[in-house]
This record gives structure tokens, C-alpha cells and sequence, in this order.
């Protein structure tokens, strides 16, 4: 790698970019939720609490999209110090950003919303954001997984996401929880949709079947949306409608092709826009004090405004992340581009990240089978038949391990109506 990659950035795929744009804007959507933490949701209208839920839980959706696209790219990608350099910079810029807002907010109005620390927390750069710390240590040890993924023939992969989509997911979404929710847990699950995205990238011959994935791509949200209209129970990121529906999203949304430098432009502020909106510090007073959210949950309104007030949060942190990338990163790193020392010092430390290059023994052919989708299909239609079971009937009479049984029943029933269909 010469001195002058070191800097230079992957050109962006508008389609992917497209996508990331959405799953901020579902990001954005379920943080909104939290304006309502103190609301009671008893006497709001059928139709506005439904929504609330609704549009809440695609959060989730949002954080696995992020971390499929960041496998289908990484994966053929190598470690870039510049990389970790930019992403500290960007965090103690909204630090100190956050940290001068919410003190002249603190100084000239009576809020009680709003959260300040002291000046040197401007430079703790992890520990404030769930999301980034993950992300921080996934991008250390993608050179580690990737060296995984190359060492492994196509069908040893396969094998391998059966397992963690059994383990992951499919375990906990039948409340078999061998995940808590904590960091190392965190890290797990991350590795795993990681390498969901990096094997829709090295196998797209199995993803050639458009209508398959439209199907279960409607069949996801029909599912996904019922479910949540009632309850909160899909909302967990590594439940396997979720893991699903995000599965169709990406594979749908890798088949269009397209360029825009405008929307190249708004994808690449999703990090900033993320951390702008969701801080300790302004978190509350965002929706509560500048938008009213809680004060609409009566109204005929409540839709169209909440709506509203997602697409200005992300409007106005867009314009001030594009700010940010232009007026300072950009400069910053042409500055250092332009000393010869400090380029060949980071290609140093991109060096000790080179594990070499794997070739795999078992030379294998690219036809597609569409395995890939047969295998997670089966699951989730298992699923869905599962968890309407086990909500008409009364869960005095089934327990965990005879709601197991029926599952695996379910699923082998599944399976081999599948395998009649691919017969005739």
C-alpha cells in the first residue's frame, strides 16, 4: 500500500449509503420513544400509542443495518489507523460541541433536562455510547475475523452461521437467553451480523433469487410491525425476525445501483448524526423541551409530528456534521497527508494489522443455490407459527422446554414443505 492510500477513502456505493440513511432515521425514531419514558400510555388513543410502539422499535433495525453494511465492506478491506484517528477526533469534537450546548443552556433557561460533566470528560472518547464502544472494538479485531472467514471453504462458513443464528438468535427470541445484555455479549452478537454482511459480500452468487427476498422481506415486516403494534418482545436486536427482516433489507437494497454524490454526502454524516442526537446530555431536552413530544401524545397530530421531529433532528445534525467533515476533518488530514513522517508512521502501525493473505485449500464453484436464504426462511416462518401459538394459548399449560419442542417441530414440518416445493 503506498503512502498516499493512506488517507484515502473507499469510494461509497449510493445504494448502501441509501441504506445507512435509513437505519439512522430508524435510529432516530426509537430514541425518540425515549421522550415518552414518563408517559403513561393508558388513556392515549389506540392509534397514537400503536404508532409509538411501532415506530419506536426499529431502532434495533438501524443498529444491525450499521453493522451488516460495516461487514460487507470491511471484509475485503484492511486496518487503517486513520480510520480510529478520525472516529476519535469526530467524538471529542461533539464532546466538546455538547459540552458548550449544554452549559449555555444550563446558564440561560431553568431546564432541568439537561446533563453536564466536567470539562476533561470532553476527552473520554468511549465509555458514553453503547454503540461506539462496540463498534470501536469490532473495527480493532476486524483483521482477526477476516483472517477467520478466509482460513474457512464456503460451506464451512454456511455451517458456522447456523450455529450462532441458533445460539444468537434463535435460542433467545424462544426467551432461551444465553446472551445478557453487556458488553462482552455485545461485541458477540456484533461479530456475528459482521459476518452475515461480509458473507452476503464474498457469496453474492447465492443472493440472485430478487423475488424470494421480497417475499420474506414482506413477510418480515408484516410479522415485525404486527408484533410490535401489542408488545415490545421483537424489539431486542438478536431476535431472529429482526435479524430477518434486516437479512431481506440488505440483500434488496445490494441489487440496486446507482450513483449520487448527494446522498454519498448525507451517509456519510449517519456517525455524527448518531452521536449528536443521542447524548447524556441533551437526550431529554432534545425532544421534550425544544419538540413538545410528550406534550403530543393526545393529539390527531401525534403522527405527522413525530415524524416531523425526526426528519429536523437529522436535518439540522446532517448540516452540522457536514460542517464538521469540510471546515475541519478534510483540512486536517490533508495537513497530515502532507508530512511524509507522520504518513509512513501510520502505515507502520497499519502494518502490525496485516495477518497475510489466507487462500482457501478446497477451491469451491460459484453457483448460486440460495441456501443462504432457504436455511433463515425456514427458521422465521418456524417462528412466526411459534409465537402465535404461544400467544393463544394460555402459558400455564406450555413451558419453555415443551415451546422448544414445538418449534423444532414446526421448523422440520417447514423444511420439508420447502423441500417438496424445490422438487416439483
Amino acid at each position: 500500500m503506498s503512502v498516499k492510500e493512506n488517507f484515502k477513502r473507499e469510494a461509497r456505493q449510493s445504494n448502501y449509503e441509501l441504506l445507512r440513511i435509513l437505519a439512522i432515521l430508524f435510529i432516530v425514531s426509537s430514541h425518540w420513544g425515549w421522550a415518552f419514558i414518563d408517559v403513561n400510555f393508558s388513556g392515549v388513543p389506540f392509534i397514537n400509542s400503536t404508532w409509538h410502539h411501532v415506530f419506536r422499535s426499529f431502532g434495533q433495525v438501524g443498529n444491525v443495518l450499521f453493522i451488516m453494511i460495516s461487514g460487507y465492506f470491511l471484509c475485503n478491506g484492511k486496518f487503517k489507523i486513520s480510520s480510529v484517528i478520525r472516529l476519535v477526533l469526530e467524538v471529542i469534537f461533539y464532546n466538546i460541541i455538547l459540552f458548550i450546548a449544554g452549559s449555555l443552556i444550563l446558564k440561560y433557561t431553568n431546564s432541568d433536562k439537561v446533563i453536564v460533566g466536567q470539562v476533561y470528560e470532553i476527552f473520554i472518547v468511549f465509555s458514553k455510547n453503547w454503540f461506539l464502544d462496540v463498534y470501536f472494538i469490532l473495527y480493532i479485531f476486524h483483521p482477526f475475523i477476516n483472517k477467520l472467514i478466509n482460513s474457512i471453504n464456503k460451506n464451512g462458513y454456511r455451517l458456522l452461521l447456523v450455529i450462532l443464528i441458533v445460539l444468537i438468535s434463535l435460542f433467545p427470541s424462544l426467551n432461551v437467553n444465553f446472551l445478557s445484555n453487556n458488553m462482552v455479549n455485545n461485541v458477540i452478537f456484533f461479530v456475528f451480523v459482521y459476518l452475515i454482511g461480509a458473507y452476503i459480500k464474498r457469496h453474492k452468487e447465492d443472493f440472485l433469487n430478487t423475488k424470494l427476498f421480497i417475499i420474506g422481506l414482506i413477510v418480515a415486516l408484516v410479522f415485525f410491525i404486527g408484533a410490535n403494534a401489542f408488545s415490545n418482545e421483537v424489539e431486542q436486536r438478536n431476535n431472529i425476525a429482526l435479524i430477518f427482516l434486516c437479512f431481506c433489507l440488505f440483500v434488496l437494497f445490494g441489487k440496486m445501483n446507482f450513483k449520487s454524490g448527494f446522498v454519498n454526502a448525507v451517509g456519510s454524516t449517519s456517525l455524527g448524526v448518531y452521536m449528536l442526537h443521542e447524548n447524556v446530555v441533551l437526550r431529554f431536552f432534545l425532544w421534550e423541551d425544544i419538540l413538545l413530544q410528550d406534550k403530543l401524545v393526545y393529539s390527531p397530530y401525534f403522527i405527522p409530528a413525530s415524524l416531523g421531529a425526526v426528519l429536523c433532528v437529522c436535518c439540522a445534525a446532517v448540516v452540522i456534521d457536514l460542517f464538521r467533515q469540510y471546515a475541519l476533518e478534510k483540512p486536517f488530514f490533508k495537513l497530515l497527508d502532507s508530512n511524509s513522517k507522520i504518513r509512513l508512521g501510520l502505515l507502520k502501525v497499519n502494518s502490525l494489522f496485516d495477518l497475510g493473505t489466507d487462500v482457501n485449500i478446497v477451491k469451491e464453484e460459484n453457483n448460486g443455490d440460495n441456501k443462504p436464504f432457504y436455511f433463515p426462511f425456514i427458521l422465521f416462518i418456524g417462528y412466526i407459527i411459534a409465537y402465535v401459538l404461544t400467544k393463544t394459548i394460555s402459558m400455564k399449560i406450555l413451558n419453555l422446554s415443551l415451546i422448544f419442542l414445538i418449534y423444532t417441530f414446526l421448523v422440520f414440518i417447514v423444511f420439508c414443505i420447502v423441500k417438496a416445493l424445490k422438487k416439483s
